[in-house]
């Protein structure tokens, strides 16, 4: 029985790398899955230069953008897949009202052509050049 017991209580250092692994997954998705409620609740538009793009040493893709809400310059990432993406493009770009940096870029909705102008805090919908 005594045996038993120390078996059980023996946990490896494996053990306890694997549930700290999967307990800080568990953590990203999370807060990944509250970022997106939170832009979608209380969401504005405007328009974002992509400024470069990096890949970690896992293969992920990640493109850096920056972009201009109140006046002030935010700088975001994001990552994407199987889309190319190119330095200095311009996208659509959703974020939270009051915390800008909480942002997504719109990779679906490039700008083609001119905008005659953003407003400061940007738009409450999206433009409709871009809807269609």
């Amino acid at each position: 029985m005594s045996l038993m017991l120390k078996k059980i209580n023996k946990i490896s250092k494996t053990d306890i790398v694997i549930v700290l692994f999967l307990l800080a997954i568990i953590t990203l998705l999370i807060n990944g899955e509250r970022k997106r409620k939170s832009i979608k609740d209380d969401s504005r538009y405007t328009i974002g230069t992509t400024i470069r793009m990096t890949n970690n040493r896992f293969g992920q893709s990640f493109v850096y953008y920056k972009y201009f809400v109140g006046g002030e310059e935010v700088i975001s990432s994001q990552s994407y897949e199987k889309i190319i993406v190119k330095k200095k493009q311009q996208y659509y770009i959703v974020f939270q009202n009051g915390k800008p940096k909480n942002s997504r870029l719109l990779l679906d909705k490039p700008i083609i052509g001119n905008v005659d102008s953003i407003p400061l805090n940007g738009w409450e919908k999206l433009p409709q050049l871009a809807v269609e």
